[in-house]
């Protein structure tokens, strides 16, 4: 919640305990992005939900700084193969064991991305840690 603070001006209609409550609402919203598994409508609408928020507390939003540099890691698993798929993750098949891979946590320059694929999978260094996949392959991208 450091990336969002109170504007000079408060909400009159806003009481002072109600801050909280709404920085945690943003937060949640903020994290909706189809980059995250959201579809594009899930999306929109946080989108429209963080505006409303802004607009109506006088709210300032920042950048996420960590984001970037949580990001930056990513880990890279070869001869994988994508047997199925849904909207927000793709079952892969990884060193003989079929496991879900959130879309979330595909990087964009992976090979593989959609069922079907079959190549090198590359995930965020926290997942694969997550998922067991790790073992120091880790290269920052």
């Amino acid at each position: 919640m450091d990336n969002i603070s109170r504007g000079r001006s408060a909400c009159k209609d806003a009481e002072p305990s109600d801050f909280p409550r709404v920085l945690r609402r943003v937060e949640a919203l903020r994290v909706m992005t189809t980059a995250r598994g959201c579809t594009p409508s899930e999306a929109d609408v946080a989108a429209r939900k963080i505006g409303e928020a802004v607009q109506k507390y006088h709210l300032l939003v920042h950048p996420p700084v960590s984001e970037a540099q949580t990001t930056s890691q990513t880990f890279v698993i070869a001869k994988v193969l994508a047997i199925g798929e849904t909207e927000k993750a793709l079952l892969c098949v990884v060193n003989k064991e079929e496991i879900w891979v959130p879309r979330s946590q595909i990087a964009t320059a992976s090979k593989v991305q959609k069922e079907g694929d079959y190549g090198t999978l590359i995930v965020t260094a926290w997942y694969a840690r997550k998922a067991g996949l790790s073992t120091g392959r880790e290269r920052r991208s």
